[in-house]
């Protein structure tokens, strides 16, 4: 057990705190959990035959169809894309495959799933380790794929039991980190995260795959600028360093997950197989694991996993640089004994593990007796499934999987260190970029203590230093508000933590951050959020668009963000262009980055949505314009009554990447002769025959319809509407 009172103390937030927030959805209909499903792969056999050649192992897919039946409804889907996925399972008799239901059908989905593996976990005779150790991820509130049994036939042909286990997509990224737009790399052997030189070319090898964003120019410069920090960064400034570009905290507790089901095949001995994720809403690199068949107790390197020292487990071959530095530093080390000591208090464990492993083999045991497959590579036998949750097969199968996880669990207690020091904070936010506010928020977390304060050091542009106790929430939580006065442009602020003798300094360098508007002439000048016919895109499609305006001198455009997210500056980047002094930038809103420079990466909401422009300040961003509209109407947009103007007027005739016209509206050619009258009115306005109208106030929200001659206004406040009938757009006025 472990030797510190202090540690013990700490385990009980430690676990409450990485539970604060979910990080895994919940299972749907495609990951069945108390039955195992049946999914049917129907393909021309000549299809079929040229996904099995050797010659074409893991490359096109081919259009079958897809049967998903289970107890409670059968689903079947059209022109899905087939192959066969995998490495080392390419090789075996018992193959995996890869369903994509967007291959065929761009945009195609399945209960939420663009693809989805189906693996036949062929080395592992209890063909339970991948399923249980994803489930102990989850439990463990990591980032992990969800799994389910299901039973493949293929052309009727029943292909034995297969774990059906979650893609790591965009898709993925988005239900477990809010957004999905940053880039996502597929780590694979070598990725062991060794500097390679600081141009982000060095880096584009097979190694890291980018998976997301594949047309953005340049790829893997973030990368580059984390392996660059991990590798170079001295060890007095590493951990400042580190925090600012990767989740130290979730990766810390990501490893001692690693080490304790024995994950070789993982980042720390075999540089293999992982992914990186670049939060963009947290701007921070996410660790999230992937291929867990070689685990608890299989071993292919002669080595006994289950008793290998928890603080030396990475590879002896060469250098692990993210794991060096994590143990190699004592605050850091201290975390990681906490997270060990909270994961085999909680989640890994042989009693945990023990009923698990009984009941998914009570529910697959059926299925694996009838599997011819499951016998063909190792010659494993039924009685073997049975024995081999307590029993080691051996070979490869060094351990039965309770075999492994009594002794690992027993070893890393053993092992297990004390508390050397303190922990500290582990991250600080703010609510910068400020927008109107009158006040502006720190929060920083770390880990319970009685004991422990947080003092906020601050000053505002640049003046004298002034400080104040945080209010602690006793949970490790610290937060202050401090009021902005209409002379304050930016603040600068630092952390100082104690806890008794412990007393440290977040971040290593104050943060800067800006409290005010950015006056740099670039506004946003005409929105039109509901384009059907005014204006289409290279590609022929009439999406929303988006019109910025420079009043000032010529500027470059690449230091510039736009997002529909107050509190996501960052989301879509300016291409890196020059706007001359009162010319125009066009952009559209399509969620279409791959269409060009000038495609963001959101869509935007016609009934009610915002528009924010940023431009880096200091440590963060600083805004520099934004809007707010409702419900929009067809082919009218919004912007501003002159460019560059203060106020925002309607435009029945929208004037893209051009000037705006100085009428609140310009009204149609009144084509039927219909004149409302009086107009001006006080509450009446009579049409010269009935006809179908739609009443709409300045801003563009609908306030009234119908198909009448008569229109009460009495219920309105005075001002300027716009009444469209069939074929006219004609301006009222309500006194």
């Amino acid at each position: 057990m472990c030797k510190s009172a202090l540690l013990i103390t700490l385990l009980i937030t430690l676990n409450s705190l990485c539970n604060a927030q979910n990080l895994n959805p919940d299972f749907t209909a495609a990951f069945l959990q108390e039955e195992v499903a049946i999914v049917r792969i129907e393909l021309d056999a000549e299809d079929l035959d040229y996904i099995l050649n050797s010659e074409n192992w893991g490359q096109d897919e081919v259009a079958a169809r897809f049967i998903y039946e289970s107890s409670g409804f059968t689903d079947t889907i059209e022109n899905v894309g087939f192959r066969l996925r995998g490495n080392t399972s390419l090789q075996a008799a018992k193959k995996s495959f890869k369903i994509s239901f967007n291959e065929f059908t761009s945009g195609a989905s399945w209960n939420g799933l663009k693809k989805i593996n189906l693996n036949g976990e062929h080395n592992d005779v209890s063909i339970m380790r991948s399923k249980i150790c994803w489930d102990f991820l989850r439990s463990a509130n990591l980032p992990a794929s969800r799994s389910s049994y299901v039973e493949l036939f293929v052309n009727e042909e029943y292909k034995g039991l297969y774990l059906n286990v979650e893609h790591i997509d965009q898709l993925f990224v988005e239900k477990r980190f809010s957004e999905g737009d940053g880039n996502l790399y597929k780590c694979t052997y070598p990725a062991n995260l060794q500097y390679e030189g600081s141009s982000f070319t060095n880096y584009q090898t097979g190694a890291y795959e980018l998976k997301t964003n594949e047309w953005n120019t340049p790829t893997h410069s973030d990368l580059a600028s984390f392996i660059n920090g991990l590798n170079l960064s001295s060890d007095e400034t590493i951990e400042c360093d580190l925090l600012t570009y990767f989740n130290i905290k979730s990766y810390i507790r990501s490893l001692a997950a690693e080490i304790l089901i024995g994950h070789w095949d993982g980042y720390s001995v075999n540089n293999n197989n992982y992914y990186l994720y670049n939060n963009l809403a947290e701007q921070r690199f996410e660790w999230i694991h992937y291929d867990l068949d070689n685990t608890l107790g299989i071993d292919w390197l002669g080595t006994n996993w289950s008793e290998r020292n928890i603080y030396n487990w990475l590879s002896e071959w060469d250098d692990r640089p993210l794991v060096d530095r994590i143990l190699g530093n004592e605050e850091w080390r201290n975390i990681f004994s906490s997270e060990m000591e909270d994961l085999l208090l909680n989640h890994f464990n042989t009693s945990i593990i023990a009923a698990q492993a009984n009941n998914w083999k009570e529910l697959i045991s059926e299925s694996v007796e009838q599997d011819i497959y499951y016998a063909q590579e190792y010659g494993f036998g039924y009685e073997d499934f049975l024995e081999s949750d307590t029993d080691a097969w051996g070979g490869h199968v060094t351990q039965g999987i309770l075999e492994y996880v009594s002794a690992r669990e027993n070893s890393a207690w053993s092992q297990l260190e004390s508390l050397t020091s303190p922990i500290g904070l582990m991250s600080i936010s703010d609510s910068a970029p400020v927008i109107n506010e009158t006040t502006f928020t720190v929060s920083a977390s770390g880990y319970e203590n009685t004991n422990t304060t947080a003092t906020l050091y601050y000053q505002f542009n640049g003046l004298d230093w002034a400080e104040s106790a945080m209010n602690s929430d006793g949970n490790g939580n610290f937060t202050e508000d401090l009021s902005i006065n209409e002379s304050d442009d930016y603040v600068t602020y630092y952390i100082q933590y104690e806890e008794g003798d412990f007393s440290k300094s977040y971040p290593c360098d104050p943060l800067t951050k800006s409290l005010k508007r950015a006056n740099v002439g670039l506004v946003i000048n005409e929105v039109m959020a509901k384009n059907t016919t005014t204006l289409s895109d290279d590609q022929d499609d009439f999406d929303d668009w988006i019109e910025l305006y420079n009043s000032g001198n010529t500027l470059g455009t690449g230091s510039f963000y736009i997002s529909d997210e107050q509190d996501y500056p960052n989301k879509w980047k300016l291409p890196d262009d020059l706007i001359n002094s009162n010319d125009f930038l066009l952009l559209w809103c399509d969620d279409d980055p791959e269409d060009g420079s000038n495609h963001a990466n959101f869509k935007l909401n016609n009934t009610s949505d915002q528009l924010y422009l940023y431009t880096t300040y200091g440590d963060g961003y600083q805004l520099v314009d934004y809007i707010s509209f409702t419900e929009q109407t067809e082919d009218i947009s919004l912007g501003r009554s002159s460019d560059g103007a203060e106020d925002w007027i309607l435009f029945g005739t929208a004037t893209p990447d051009a000037s705006n016209s100085t009428l609140w509206i310009t009204e149609s050619e009144n084509k039927r002769g219909i004149q409302p009258y009086p107009n001006p009115t006080l509450d009446l306005l009579h049409l010269s025959q009935k006809e179908k109208w739609e009443l709409y106030d300045i801003s563009g929200k609908l306030m009234s319809s119908g198909n009448s001659a008569l229109i009460n206004l009495s219920g309105f406040s005075a001002g300027t509407y716009l009444l469209k009938l069939s074929q006219d757009s004609i301006r009222v006025n309500k006194i």
